[in-house]
């Protein structure tokens, strides 16, 4: 006993029916190969797209590397030739950073430090331009 599949793929077909059976087949094909080159061109621009996009990732990162990298030295020049400024200035930075995290822990002191926060930072701010100001 066939199965169903089998009888429509062995039934007779008429000439017409075979004409549309190539065509349907022709069509299918063509829109294959349609399909697959339109891939294969989609891959290529997607590739190529890559490929700048980390080329341009990769001069961002060296640039910025570079710039971090003198901005380290010349940091730990200066820290070295004015070791009490650098002090100061880290003292000061310590302090401020300290004071961000304490107020933004949301404790019940975090409103004295909202309050003591603009004038410390004013006081230490004078104070780092003082020491500038005063090497020049």
């Amino acid at each position: 006993m066939e199965t169903r599949e089998e009888n429509v793929v062995n039934r007779p077909t008429t000439p017409r029916a075979a004409r549309f059976d190539a065509a349907v087949r022709d069509t299918t094909e063509a829109a294959a190969r349609a399909a697959e080159e339109g891939a294969e061109d989609l891959k290529a621009r997607v590739t190529d797209t890559v490929n700048r996009a980390k080329d341009k990732l990769t001069d961002a990162y060296e640039k910025s590397s570079d710039a971090a990298t003198r901005a380290y030295s010349r940091a730990m020049d200066y820290s070295r030739e004015n070791p009490r400024t650098a002090t100061l200035v880290a003292l000061g930075a310590g302090i401020g950073v300290g004071m961000l995290v304490g107020a933004s822990m949301g404790s019940g002191r975090s409103r004295s430090y909202r309050r003591m926060f603009p004038s410390m930072a004013l006081a230490v701010a004078d104070a780092v331009l003082d020491v500038f100001e005063h090497r020049r």
